[in-house]
């Protein structure tokens, strides 16, 4: 399971983790920090909050897609409209909502072997 979703070998999945984690954490923070903004009264904590969750979520979308593409064997989002739009309409927004929560859960598995990665880095040093 782990090879499908982040690649092959663990040089692969490293280089796959890597930038989604770090945005990731990038995300968590800005959204730590804008909460802590808004309880001291600083008028743009609301904003930096803001930017904080819309990175979160479309870094959440991208780990996502993968379960999406492979679940539902869609690889672009124009394969969803080709037939009819208003039921492509539909589709995509299901699309979306599984996608946001099955990343959530990946994102959780990827974390955990992005750090059994590390330490078998560590490990051959």
């Amino acid at each position: 399971m782990i090879k499908k979703l982040f690649g092959e070998t663990e040089e692969e999945q490293f280089k796959y983790l890597q930038p989604r984690l770090f945005a990731l954490g990038v995300g968590v923070i800005a959204l730590l920090i804008g909460v802590l903004l808004m309880q001291i009264g600083v008028p743009f904590g609301d904003a930096i909050g803001s930017v904080g969750t819309g990175i979160c979520v479309i870094v959440l979308l991208v780990f996502g897609w993968t379960i999406m593409r492979n679940l539902f064997g869609f690889a672009s989002l124009g394969a969803l409209f080709s037939g009819n739009v208003v039921i492509g309409v539909v589709i995509f927004v299901l699309f979306i909502m599984i996608g946001y929560l099955g990343g959530f859960f990946v994102s959780i598995v990827g974390l955990c072997r992005f750090f059994v990665l590390l330490k078998k880095r560590k490990g051959n040093k």
